[in-house]
């Protein structure tokens, strides 16, 4: 059999209605030749009759192989074991609890090479608020991408070269939860992008694989682990007005600063801004939060803001594009416990007009 273009890691314990309805997505809709590397954590017998018979219906130069364990070692232990069986260029970590529609993953594999700075994928999804209903619209989408984060781990495109620079998982959020926002920090760290291929579409079942007790337990403890090692994420504020539409290379200069702060700072960027403005940032990043508002109410709807939230959810910082602005609010006294900063450079000049 020739090489397969991805390795699809799918690891599963019983659940055969969720594994035969993912299985058959990817047969259905997949061109390229692929091969399933199926974990199976000690499933009832129907689950391996069922992949068997599967396996005679790959398209041509597709496969599938299923990695058969005497126990449940968990999902995280299992992906490394398919890590280490895997071979091809691309790598793909899934969920059995998902739905691939057609095409999803030629065109993540298309947005991951389109850039060497880009690391991983994931597709659009109801993971990112778009329902099976929008499928369609993101077929209008082929060949955009949206930078984030932290990866979503219910179906994460992995390029070889970045397996080889930044290995397994790491088996201490075992058996579940936060190794792939994990993975992603690595992947940062050397230098690379996580985005969602937004011309893609995969759906996620979701919370399929712990009681709400046992997720509750796991999540709480590996959310403590992962906190200690990368911190926590950080959230600034920005109030603008309308010559941010009128002015193309002032908007620019703002969305470079704005992405140095997201990337150096895990910073979510709430943006009060005019009507008109949410299109020019938000498909850009996922942590891109446009607060379209009059121009009367977008320092009213600031403050109220941070009134509002939860405390872990706070904005700690307000950024400025002049020293002037910046110490009128300051002498205001509104701001005490909140950080006040001026924009980065960025390139930005004569942005006080804004």
């Amino acid at each position: 059999m020739n090489q397969p273009n991805v390795d699809i890691i799918i690891v599963a314990k019983d659940q055969l209605t969720y594994t035969r309805q993912c299985v058959e997505s990817i047969l259905a809709g997949t061109k390229l030749p692929f091969r399933i590397l199926f974990v199976d954590n000690a499933s009832a017998a129907d689950t391996s009759t069922y992949l068997r018979e599967a396996a005679t219906r790959c398209p041509s130069a597709s496969s599938i192989e299923i990695l058969r364990n005497d126990e449940n070692v968990g999902w995280t232990k299992g992906v490394n074991q398919g890590i280490r069986r895997s071979a091809a260029p691309y790598v793909i970590i899934a969920n059995n609890d998902i739905e691939v529609f057609p095409g999803a993953i030629e065109e993540m594999i298309a947005i991951a090479e389109s850039d060497t700075a880009i690391g991983a994928v994931n597709p659009n999804s109801n993971e990112f608020d778009v329902p099976r209903s929008g499928y369609k619209n993101t077929e209008t989408l082929k060949g955009k991408k949206t930078e984030m984060i932290h990866l979503a781990g219910f179906f994460m495109l992995i390029k070889r070269s970045v397996i080889e620079r930044a290995g397994e998982f790491d088996e201490v959020y075992s058996p579940g939860y936060f190794e792939e926002m994990d993975y992603s920090e690595r992947i940062r760290k050397a230098g690379l992008q996580c985005v969602i291929a937004r011309g893609a579409y995969v759906f996620h079942h979701g919370s399929k694989s712990f009681r709400p007790e046992e997720k509750q337990r796991l999540w709480e403890r590996n959310e403590k682990v992962f906190y200690s090692r990368w911190g926590a994420d950080t959230r600034f504020a920005f109030v603008g007005g309308r010559a941010i539409l009128r002015d193309e290379k002032l908007r620019a200069s703002l969305t470079a600063a704005f992405l140095f702060l997201i990337r150096s700072k895990k910073a979510y960027a709430y943006l009060f801004l005019p009507r008109g403005c949410k299109q020019h940032f938000e498909p850009l990043h996922l942590y891109f939060r446009v607060i379209e508002t009059p121009p009367g109410l977008r320092w009213l709807n600031l403050i109220f803001k941070m009134l509002r939230v939860p405390e872990r959810k706070k904005i700690d910082t307000v950024v400025f594009v002049s020293q002037r602005q910046m110490s009128f609010w300051k002498s205001t006294g509104l701001f005490r416990n909140i950080r006040l900063e001026l924009l980065p450079e960025c390139g930005i000049g004569g942005v006080s007009s804004c």
